[in-house]
């Protein structure tokens, strides 16, 4: 029997299920693939969550302790005062 194509599935099982989903798409809940929303890239951001769109890995600013996850701006000091994001 054959299995008519699901948009974005890359491999579907005898039953015409789709098992595996092409790269950057998800199961989409109705049995199909559907693309990942794609995220705004973030300045000073080194490594983005594809999939919450949170920054895991900010660029250091001096005398940072703690940073926005969607921004990247500090958000406490480990010394002086915070001003706009930064620590002076």
């Amino acid at each position: 029997m054959q299995c008519a194509a699901i948009a974005n599935c890359e491999s579907q099982s005898k039953d015409c299920k789709c098992t595996k989903c092409k790269p950057d798409c998800d199961f989409d809940g109705k049995g199909g693939c559907s693309p990942k929303p794609s995220c705004r890239p973030i300045t000073d951001c080194l490594w983005q969550d594809k999939q919450t769109c949170k920054c895991t890995k900010c660029k250091d600013i001096a005398k940072c302790k703690e940073y926005d996850c969607f921004t990247c701006a500090c958000t406490k000091c480990w010394s002086g005062r915070l001003y706009k994001g930064k620590c002076y």
